[in-house]
């Protein structure tokens, strides 16, 4: 399958044709559960205390959260009817969109359209793209902040499945001052899947990151390798250059950059 991308996008292009082909491939479907780490606390519909109690509990300052959000339509749509859909999924979001924001490229049989917008402190990156008789739909939406944009980040996710069979992955960004040493990284992780009551499964190590993908009882789906099945992942990365730390929390898995 091929994706095309453009600098209009900036560096989300990228990361949006990996996200696409690691999601479609492995056919994700993402649910959040109640967590009973929080005593006496009813979590339905506030799942999002869970990723901020995660972030606070290592002393994080929790900076953005993401949504994509990706969804297959068996049928080639036409450029304008790919355009309604954008404005569609404008409409549900309440975002409003100038539809002379609104590109199209083609290559060979493969038509993307495609349209941005900031509102507030969310950037929101919409598109479409029609080939070999189907149309794949993409949104991604990113928030700065912390517990208002976890929020946001869930009613977007609401509003979005309300009108497409979508399947969706977040991802929440935190940052430490200074270096976290190698040997305390994994340890991190550790304090904040106790949150989640996840059992790590694996941990992948560099000269300047940790990652680990765990399994927890409150997040209802998950994807399954082997006899392995994954539905949460994080990753403490250090940047010398910056010299702060950070950490990055995703369900079901981290698909962007880390």
């Amino acid at each position: 399958m091929a994706i095309i991308v453009n600098n209009s996008f900036g560096q989300e292009a990228p990361k949006m044709k990996r996200l696409v082909i690691a999601a479609i491939c492995a056919g994700l479907i993402l649910g959040l559960c109640e967590a009973r780490y929080v005593a006496n606390l009813n979590l339905a519909g506030n799942e999002n205390s869970l990723y901020c109690l995660a972030f606070s509990r290592i002393g994080a300052t929790l900076l953005e959260s993401r949504l994509d959000a990706w969804a297959t339509i068996k049928k080639k749509n036409s450029t304008q009817e790919m355009k309604e859909r954008l404005m569609d999924i404008g409409r549900a979001l309440e975002i409003p969109i100038d539809p002379q924001t609104v590109s199209t490229s083609s290559t060979g049989d493969i038509t993307v359209v495609r349209t941005s917008v900031t509102k507030n402190n969310g950037r929101y990156y919409l598109t479409a793209q029609a080939s070999k008789g189907y149309t794949l739909l993409l949104v991604s939406v990113t928030f700065a902040g912390g517990k208002d944009a976890t929020n946001n980040i869930t009613e977007c996710q609401k509003r979005i499945k309300k009108i497409l069979p979508a399947q969706t992955a977040s991802q929440y960004t935190g940052v430490l001052a200074g270096e976290v040493p190698s040997s305390k990284r994994e340890p991190l992780i550790n304090r904040m899947f106790e949150v989640f009551e996840a059992q790590m499964i694996e941990v992948y190590k560099t000269s300047n990151a940790v990652s680990a993908t765990g399994y927890t009882p409150f997040i209802s789906s998950h994807l399954g390798y082997g006899k392995k099945q994954y539905n949460l992942q994080a990753a403490v990365h250090y940047n010398p250059t910056e010299n702060k730390t950070y950490i990055y929390l995703g369900t079901p898995l981290l698909l962007g950059e880390y």
